[in-house]
């Protein structure tokens, strides 16, 4: 039995789009081979990736949307693995998602245009964490997190005379009696 499986990629940005293609061919061809069936193919300009690998900022994004048979999912990845041009690869059994094949493809194409929805700012919203709210409400909650202003930084004035005597005052004061403090002694 087939089995629904996703593969992305990134080639190495040095390739030119010619030779990245090939080498994305090449892959389609091995999968064929192994008799799978290619359902969704696609490839990227070259774009900058989240973090730098292997000493380069930039890669070339595939990704191959496909059926085959279990066992021959092994053999890819040893292919992939040999292939020095292939710096990440990701092989997804979209069975085990129980994902919508439409969903992916569009998913896909989303990723492969370069324009990827921005995540949601962690300080907006954060789950509930207490057990005990959950429960009683029913279900899971979101609680709104304030985000920290800046404190106002304090003016200082500058003492008088008169203030900084007090305050040695008062300090001499706390010397003396920890100084006739019994316990201490």
């Amino acid at each position: 039995m087939k089995n629904l499986y996703e593969l992305a990629f990134i080639i190495k940005s040095a390739l030119d789009l010619d030779k990245a293609r090939g080498g994305l061919d090449e892959m389609l061809g091995y999968l064929t081979k192994q008799g799978a069936e290619i359902v969704f193919e696609g490839m990227s300009e070259k774009r900058e990736m989240a973090y730098e690998i292997q000493k380069d900022k930039f890669g070339i994004y595939a990704v191959v949307i496909f059926k085959a048979e279990p066992k021959a999912i092994k053999a890819l990845e040893d292919k992939i693995r040999l292939d020095l041009n292939i710096v990440r690869h990701l092989v997804v059994s979209m069975e085990a998602v129980k994902a919508d094949i439409d969903v992916s493809i569009a998913n896909a194409r989303t990723l492969l245009s370069g324009i990827v929805p921005k995540r949601a700012h962690p300080m907006k919203a954060k789950p509930a964490r207490d057990a005990s709210r959950i429960a009683d409400a029913g279900g899971p909650k979101t609680e709104r997190v304030a985000k920290r202003e800046p404190v106002a930084a304090k003016l200082r004035v500058a003492k008088t005379a008169a203030e900084k005597k007090e305050d040695r005052a008062k300090v001499e004061a706390k010397i003396d009696k920890l100084l006739k403090d019994e316990d201490i002694q």
